[in-house]
């Protein structure tokens, strides 16, 4: 590792903080009502301006009320957000059916949410978001998930999610049962020829999980590639992330992603998860695996022929945090796993 590159991508973060900084302004407390917004079209260039928490909230009804996904629909965020824990917030989108898909940008704007749930599957400031895009957003404060009679995802932005997450970060605690992540638990691409990106995120709050089966990583708890067609590619991108928050899984747990997975179950497909030029300072222990960048990593292929690749690529990444497990630990990865001869399981350029 040259002093060149390390100059770089110190000069990347910096420019990402400055990017994320939230704005001074005064702060929206969610008093447990909705009402809809009346600036904005909807549009790209005029995107309906959210003004208040009750704004906020009307979003979060409207998709979990089965009205609308908000498809195509632009929104912009103009104040900073408070939601205690003696309001019954509802994440934006509530499951596979109930999801939002529109375009949210926070322009820097906090979300303070104090949410406690025993109820939700999916929480966070969005519980499900499918496609579309997240961005400029921070989260504080403390979102505690205790949901076991179902699988979980909790994460600081989103819990789960398909959609684009961009300029995003979380400083507060995080903890479930399932997937956990400091921006997003589980996130995933398993449509042909489509790419999900979390790009220039970061967390600061300690992130936990405590199921032995299931995983928790400072910017995202599960990353899975697979292409659900039979035909097409797939990917996920974790690029200029990173967390200096604690890392706890009974499970697995990596300082930028727990488990990171590439599965192709058709010919003709290319399925991989990329982690590039992140890095993590913060503690990350586990049970069972963990690591500096990623606590697992799993490369799979149903079928071994050269049409059909998985790959996972760690690059360009670096981890300064103590790694500690009772299995298995790596400064850069606790557990890698190609399984086939078609699949690649590549880390280059870290430390």
């Amino acid at each position: 590792m040259n002093k060149q590159f390390l100059h770089t991508i110190i000069g990347i973060f910096i420019t990402v903080l400055v990017n994320c900084s939230v704005n001074a302004q005064s702060v929206s407390i969610w008093d447990g009502t909705s009402e809809i917004w009346t600036q904005g079209s909807g549009t790209e260039a005029n995107p309906y301006l959210i003004q208040n928490a009750q704004q906020l909230a009307y979003i979060a009804e409207m998709v979990n009320g089965g009205v609308t996904h908000y498809e195509n629909t632009y929104f912009k965020l103009t104040t900073n957000i408070q939601i205690d824990s003696t309001t019954a917030w509802q994440p934006i989108g509530l499951n596979e059916t109930y999801y939002f898909s529109g375009h949210f940008d926070g322009d820097n704007h906090l979300v303070t949410l104090y949410l406690t749930s025993s109820t939700h599957q999916y929480v966070g400031i969005f519980g499900y978001a499918k496609n579309g895009n997240i961005s400029n957003l921070g989260s504080a404060g403390r979102i505690e998930q205790t949901v076991t009679s179902m699988i979980a995802y909790a994460g600081g932005i989103c819990g789960y999610s398909s959609a684009n997450i961009t300029n995003c970060h979380n400083t507060g605690t995080v903890s479930s049962f399932g997937y956990v992540g400091g921006v997003c638990g589980y996130c995933i691409a398993n449509s042909s020829n489509t790419s999900v990106n979390i790009t220039n995120c970061y967390n600061t709050g300690n992130v936990s999980s405590f199921l032995s089966t299931r995983y928790a990583g400072g910017v995202c708890g599960y990353c899975i590639a697979n292409s659900s067609n039979t035909s097409g590619n797939t990917s996920v991108n974790i690029i200029n992330c990173y967390s200096t928050g604690a890392v706890y899984s009974n499970g697995s747990s990596g300082g930028v992603c727990g488990y990171c997975r590439a599965y192709s179950v058709y010919s003709n497909t290319t399925n991989s998860v990329n982690i590039t030029n992140c890095y993590n300072t913060g503690t990350v222990s586990s049970s069972y695996n963990a690591g500096g960048v990623c606590g697992y990593c799993d490369v799979y292929s149903y079928f071994i022929d050269s049409s059909n690749q998985s790959k996972v690529n760690i690059a360009r990444c670096h981890n300064t945090g103590t790694v500690s497990s009772i299995y298995n630990a790596g400064g850069v990865c606790g557990y890698c796993y190609a399984s086939e001869s078609n699949t690649f399981a590549n880390i280059t350029n870290c430390y």
